[in-house]
């Protein structure tokens, strides 16, 4: 995931199509890389306080900017689920 990142923040542009809603800015990019970060930390430390899937996806925590983007309420818990199932695999991160 950090490589979407940094070739996207690499780019010579002003627009990506990333294929979701609308075009994004290299803002955009890095705002979703900073709630990347943030969803993988707080899922890894719920996992590691044993919480099971019922408790931990009630237990995340998003910003107000972040509740705002277009899609949250559709996606929401289905990043959480992501997420989750990436960390109980490989239980560290990199970014």
């Amino acid at each position: 995931m950090g490589s979407y990142f940094r070739l996207a923040l690499q780019q010579d542009v002003d627009y990506i199509d990333v294929g979701h809603y609308t075009l994004t800015t290299k803002d955009d990019i890095r705002n979703e890389k900073v709630y990347m970060v943030d969803l993988h930390q707080q899922v890894l430390d719920l996992v590691r306080k044993g919480e099971s899937w019922d408790q931990l996806y009630r237990n995340i925590k998003f910003s107000d900017d972040v509740k705002n983007w277009g899609g949250f309420e559709t996606m929401n818990k289905l990043n959480i689920l992501g997420m989750y199932r990436w960390v109980i695999n490989h239980r560290r991160g990199l970014w």
